[in-house]
C-alpha cells in the first residue's frame, strides 16, 4: 500500500511557477505586446492564404473575397 506524505506542494508549486500576481503595470506593458503579437499572427496567416490559388481555397471552404474575415474573426461554419 502507497501512504502520502502530506506537505506544503501547494506553495511549493507556486515559487516554483515563476508567476507572479499581476499587477496594473505588467499590463501595461504586456497587453501592446500581446496585440503586436497577434497582429502580426493575423498578417502572415492572411499572406499564406492570399498566396493560395482559388483551388487550394475552395478547398479551404474560402473565397478570395473571404480570407480578410476568416483570419480575423473566424469562418462560421
Amino acid at each position: 500500500m502507497t501512504q502520502f506524505i502530506h506537505t506544503h506542494e501547494h506553495s511549493f508549486r507556486q515559487a516554483r511557477s515563476g508567476r507572479r500576481t499581476p499587477s496594473v503595470l505588467g499590463g501595461l506593458v504586456t497587453a501592446p505586446l500581446r496585440w503586436v503579437a497577434q497582429a502580426w499572427v493575423q498578417h502572415r496567416d492572411e499572406r499564406l492564404l492570399q498566396s493560395m490559388s482559388d483551388t487550394q481555397l475552395r478547398d479551404l471552404g474560402i473565397s478570395r473575397g473571404q480570407i480578410y474575415l476568416a483570419v480575423r474573426d473566424g469562418l462560421d461554419r
